[in-house]
């Protein structure tokens, strides 16, 4: 399969599926799904539905290894959600903590906006609006 690394294996894979049925004839699902299980695991499928919906409507893989196939999609589709999950919650976190450190050293008084600026990477300009705000909390 020397597409194997195209952004979307599928077209390719339609291609085979006259060389596979004839494999299939012969008796040989196994070594048919053993094809299909390769391709989703080191190819591209952006539609993983139509990828399904293509096995069972042009091959006569067995329903249970096609299931099989889509919670090894789910499963790949859950790992990335949680690595996508605790990026997202690390960013949230940092930015947080930098929030509160800039709260902090407003409150105290002793650094110039472009030092805390420099510190927390945030903008003059939101700290500046830090200030206003602890400003109008205390007048």
């Amino acid at each position: 399969m020397k597409h194997i690394y195209s952004k979307n294996i599928l077209p390719y894979f339609r291609e085979v599926i006259p060389e596979l049925k004839i494999i299939e004839n012969y008796g040989d699902n196994e070594y048919t799904y053993r094809i299909i299980s390769y391709l989703f695991e080191a190819g591209e499928v952006p539609n993983q539905d139509e990828f399904i919906e293509t096995l069972k409507t042009d091959l006569s893989v067995n329903e249970e290894k096609i299931m099989t196939l889509a919670q090894q999609y789910e499963a790949v589709g859950r790992a990335e959600g949680r690595v996508e999950g605790r990026v997202e919650g690390r960013a949230e976190g940092k930015n947080e903590a930098l929030y509160e450190m800039a709260i902090r050293l407003l409150r105290s008084g002793n650094m110039d906006l472009a030092k805390i600026s420099q510190l927390t990477e945030m903008p003059i300009k939101t700290l500046q609006a830090l200030q206003v705000k602890f400003a109008e909390e205390y007048s």
